[in-house]
């Protein structure tokens, strides 16, 4: 895919400077097709054509670094940070909030073979389904864990700068929350 698209925007600047080229030549045709006779000789003409070129080759560089700047850049959706909670911080959590929504984030076996009770497994392999499900409780309060902390942080990262606003990271993973003596479902 990447090849397609250097080419399609080598073969757009290509067209670009032919433009460019037949401009220059129009506007000399102009001036000379009048009782205004410009001398110039081949070398000027050259060195004429090859500013014009060069200064629009800069200018739709320019343009096309604004146009196809990433959205997130230009955008008024905020970069909202993550909130490393510890597994005390979770149990009082998911004591007193019933609309708390837990993710695990580790893929099915791992789930199979136990779970925090209430978590609802979105497994890291497939990330567009993760945001799929997520979206619309994107101002919920969001808690993830992994096997030991390290892959959810990563997902909180890119689930943050998708602009999920209230997203948490078990901080030890499952393996903290089992040794704080936290119950997991089986």
């Amino acid at each position: 895919m990447n090849c397609c698209l250097l080419f399609s925007l080598c073969h757009s600047k290509i067209l670009d400077i032919l433009h460019c080229y037949a401009i220059v030549n129009y506007i000399q045709e102009r001036f000379s097709s009048n009782n205004l006779k410009i001398p110039m000789n081949r070398k000027k003409k050259i060195y004429l054509q090859y500013a014009v070129i060069f200064a629009l080759i800069i200018v739709l560089g320019i343009i096309n670094f604004i146009i196809k700047t990433p959205y997130i850049w230009r955008s008024s959706i905020p970069a909202y940070e993550y909130k490393t909670i510890s597994p005390e911080e979770f149990r009082e959590m998911m004591n007193s909030n019933s609309d708390l929504i837990i993710v695990d984030t580790r893929i099915k076996e791992d789930f199979q073979k136990g779970y925090i009770k209430g978590a609802i497994n979105l497994p890291y392999t497939n990330f567009k389904n993760m945001e799929k499900s997520l979206k619309e409780n994107r101002d919920k309060e969001i808690i993830l864990y992994s096997e030991d902390g390290d892959r959810s942080k990563k997902i909180c990262d890119f689930l943050s700068n998708l602009g999920f606003s209230n997203i948490m990271n078990l901080n030890t993973g499952i393996n903290g929350w089992v040794e704080s003596g936290g119950e997991v479902v089986q």
